[in-house]
C-alpha cells in the first residue's frame, strides 16, 4: 500500500518533468511535435485519474451544516451563526457591542449592532477573507475552518456614524450545531 503510493508519486513526478521537458524542447525548437507530447500521456493519465480524485471531494460540498459560536469578550447572548455549504452564507451577529467615539472629542460610548454578510467565499485553504465594504461599519469577516471541523474567526468594524467613529475587533469559535 505505502510503496505503491511512493511508487505512484515517483511516476507522476517522472511525468512531470517528462511534460516539462517535453514543453521546453518543443518551444526552443520553435515547431510543435506531437511525436513528444504523445510520449509522457500514459504518465500524465494516472496524474489526471488521481488529481480528479483530489478534487472532487471539496468540489461537492456535503449538505448544508449551520454553525454557532458565542463572540469573546461580549454578553453571552451575542453569538455569530451561519450556513456553509460550497461557501459561507448569511452570516449575522446581533447585539454586538461596539465602541464609538465622538469626533468632536466628547466621551467614548458602546453601541449594539446587528452585522449582517449574505455570502463569503471559502478558499481552497478552508480561510475566508471578506469585506463587505457598502455595509454600515464595514465589517471584515476573517478565519479558516480547522481540522476539527470548527470555524475560528475573527470580525473587524470600522465606520463613521451620527458624528462618531465606531468600530471594534471580535473574535469567535463556531462550531457544526
Amino acid at each position: 500500500g505505502r510503496q505503491r503510493g511512493r511508487r505512484l508519486a515517483g511516476v507522476l513526478v517522472a511525468g512531470a518533468i517528462l511534460l516539462a521537458a517535453a514543453g521546453c524542447s518543443s518551444e526552443s525548437a520553435g515547431t510543435p511535435k506531437p511525436a513528444k507530447t504523445s510520449t509522457p500521456k500514459p504518465a500524465t493519465t494516472p496524474s489526471t485519474a488521481t488529481t480528479t480524485t483530489a478534487v472532487e471531494k471539496p468540489a461537492n460540498p456535503t449538505e448544508p451544516t449551520d454553525f454557532a459560536g458565542r463572540v469573546d469578550g461580549q454578553k453571552s447572548s451575542v453569538k455569530v451563526t451561519f450556513t456553509r455549504n460550497s461557501g459561507i452564507k448569511n452570516f449575522v451577529v446581533s447585539g454586538l457591542a461596539i465602541l464609538c467615539q465622538p469626533l468632536d472629542n466628547g466621551d467614548s460610548s458602546t453601541r449594539a449592532t446587528r452585522v449582517s454578510i449574505p455570502s463569503a467565499e471559502i478558499r481552497a485553504d478552508g480561510s475566508v477573507e471578506h469585506s463587505e465594504t457598502s455595509a454600515k461599519y464595514r465589517p471584515t469577516l476573517s478565519g479558516t475552518f480547522t481540522p476539527d471541523g470548527s470555524f475560528a474567526g475573527g470580525l473587524y468594524l470600522s465606520g463613521e456614524d451620527d458624528g462618531s467613529v465606531c468600530g471594534g475587533e471580535f473574535t469567535f469559535i463556531a462550531k457544526a450545531t
